[in-house]
């Protein structure tokens, strides 16, 4: 799975479970720090390959999502979404 099947797919699950309406910023974030880059690092690698314990991280943070814990809470910081 690269990064942007791997944006895809959080997107989709975090907004499946009728979570967030912001799913796609999340996911962005969500990814950026199981990569730990940023956001805009994030998108020019978007056709790179997702190192298996990147996506393991992942798939850790989006269950901890879908269980409603907030994203700042995760992160350990709040994002400014301006």
């Amino acid at each position: 799975m690269n990064i942007r099947e791997a944006l895809r797919h959080g997107s989709r699950m975090l907004s499946a479970e009728g979570g967030s309406e912001e799913a796609s910023l999340e996911a962005e974030l969500l990814l950026a720090h199981a990569l730990n880059t940023d956001r805009t690092h994030l998108y020019q690698r978007l056709r790179e390959e997702l190192p298996d314990d990147a996506a393991n991280t992942f798939e850790a943070l989006l269950r901890r999502r879908l269980g409603h814990e907030p994203t700042a809470y995760i992160l350990g910081r709040k994002e400014f979404y301006g």
